[in-house]
């Protein structure tokens, strides 16, 4: 296999890597129903004239590259399929000569049409491995069913994931190896609620969950082992001159320490007791996801591969972490690092964006690590 060849031929694929991220990036996707995103994944591939093509149960999208070398085992790409439900207004993409605009462009549409090219690309020139590659487009990637999608790729597996790499769409600067260990907590409080100018000595239930907000924030944690409680959405339906009666906190105990992550976890019951023990109201606590710390060392093969080729191709990277379904790959024991395609805003705005120029490093980085991992493999 020509290496040199190939990778010349890769920058060949740069617009489409855009053209289908702006295609894809269209498909609306409510929440665990991505079956219009995967039947546009499927299509592209069959366009491509891949006609072996498995749909799991799930609704994952793979891919099978048969290795020279007749093994039950593989080198796993993959990259969510999903993203957050943006309206068709939002989804809209604007290009100008350096940058594509858009909400989801960058997470993680473009990681899907760079998954898409490297299929067609493998397939259009005949790349064959000595090991098999399977590429792998995960549904349901969002924690609030437990990361499904790839939970059931993982458990129904009929050959050995040696290494895996996930591709997102930005962050080609930086080398994602390790995981924040992380529980996921929905708090629901409901109170007699009532008329808030006649009942003024009591409090509505998204008060009281905003002091126990406040009390979270205030708790003092060591910077090492980094360890702390976020709460991302707290949100409750009312209307003026009412206390709310029912409010919800969303929450993430995060810890790089398995025993700090137990202990802030016993802090955040304990603080919830507290706070709430001698108030009339229903509290419910529900365990949303669990993602135990971990990490592939900076001097394992797979990291010391990707920093090497970064400096090959003048991309001046720094290590980093890794992404949720990254961390299932390690839990699993899997070695797994995440490579970005290009640089860019990844964000709920509609200021996302990402950049054009370094879309082909970050085409031909991918291909690099897969051909040095496959000769680790020998």
């Amino acid at each position: 296999m020509d290496i040199d060849f190939l990778l010349k031929k890769l920058e060949d694929y740069k617009s489409r890597v855009i053209s289908d991220a702006i295609l894809f990036n269209q498909i609306p996707t409510p929440s665990y129903h991505e079956e219009l995103r995967s039947e546009f994944i499927v299509n592209r591939l069959r366009e491509f004239g891949i006609s072996k093509i498995d749909v799991d149960q799930a609704g994952n999208v793979i891919v099978k590259f048969p290795g020279d070398i007749a093994r039950e085992e593989a080198v796993l790409l993959f990259t969510h399929l999903d993203n957050y439900n943006y309206s068709p207004e939002q989804r809209i993409v604007t290009v100008d000569t350096k940058r594509a605009y858009g909400m989801g462009i960058g997470d993680n549409s473009l990681g899907v049409s760079s998954l898409l090219v490297l299929a067609e690309f493998f397939n259009k020139y005949s790349v064959s491995f000595k090991h098999n590659v399977i590429l792998l487009f995960t549904a349901g990637s969002r924690p609030e069913k437990d990361f499904p999608g790839i939970k059931f790729f993982l458990q129904n597996l009929d050959f050995k994931i040696t290494y895996a790499i996930e591709i997102n769409g930005v962050s080609v600067n930086k080398i994602g190896h390790k995981a924040v260990g992380k529980y996921q907590y929905q708090v629901t409080l409901k109170t007699k609620g009532g008329n808030a100018w006649k009942n003024s000595d009591q409090s509505s239930a998204i008060e009281y969950l905003s002091r126990l907000n406040a009390r979270l924030h205030y708790i003092g944690w060591p910077p090492y082992p980094k360890t702390r409680i976020n709460v991302f959405r707290l949100y409750g339906r009312s209307e003026p001159n009412t206390l709310i009666s029912e409010a919800i906190m969303d929450l993430e105990i995060m810890s790089e320490d398995d025993e700090f992550l137990e202990f802030a976890k016993k802090i955040f019951f304990g603080t919830i007791n507290k706070s709430f023990d001698s108030l009339h109201a229903d509290i419910n606590i529900r365990q949303i996801s669990f993602i135990p710390p971990g990490e592939i060392p900076k001097y394992h093969f797979l990291v010391k591969t990707a920093l090497d080729i970064h400096e090959k191709l003048g991309i001046k990277s720094e290590l980093d972490l890794i992404k949720d379904e990254s961390s299932i790959l390690l839990s699993y024991g899997i070695p797994v690092i995440s490579l970005g395609i290009t640089t860019g805003e990844r964000s709920l705005l509609d200021t996302e964006y990402v950049d054009l120029e370094p879309i082909n490093n970050g085409l031909k980085q991918i291909f690099m690590v897969i051909a040095e991992t496959m000769k680790h493999l020998d």
